[in-house]
Order: C-alpha cells, then sequence, then structure tokens
C-alpha cells in the first residue's frame, strides 16, 4: 500500500472515526489499525504534542510496510 493512500486513511480516521474507516476499508491489516488506533488516542491527550504524536505514527508505519505490510495490502 503506498505511503499517500495510508496517509488518506489516517486524515480519514481522525476526522471520521476508526470504525467507519476499518468498515469501508476491510483489507488494512490490524497493525496499522493499531497504530491509528493509538494515534486517535494521543491526538486526545491534552500532554502530549500533536505532532510528535503524528510523527511516532508516522515512524510506526513506517517501519511495518518495510517489514512486509506491502505484500499483505496487494
Amino acid at each position: 500500500m503506498p505511503g499517500w493512500l495510508i496517509n488518506i486513511i489516517v486524515t480519514i480516521a481522525v476526522k471520521v472515526g476508526l470504525p467507519w474507516v476499518i468498515k469501508k476499508f476491510p483489507g488494512i491489516p490490524q497493525e496499522i489499525i493499531a497504530v491509528i488506533a493509538q494515534l486517535i488516542s494521543d491526538l486526545n491527550n491534552p500532554d502530549k504534542s500533536n505532532s510528535v504524536s503524528r510523527k511516532v505514527a508516522l515512524s510506526r508505519v513506517s517501519k511495518l510496510c518495510t517489514v512486509g505490510c506491502d505484500n499483505k495490502l496487494k
């Protein structure tokens, strides 16, 4: 799955909600769903910086995709 598509899915999940994204995109691996859920949780936490939370989530997704995410999503 290309990075731009993951970025769009994350943006939609933050705006609309993770359950809707899971319903509309059932092929998303559980590892990426867990990263998105953690990001949404971090964004709702006033003690954490939003920019840092986004960078951490992006880093986690990038690591997942280099391990083999691309094969799962094709």
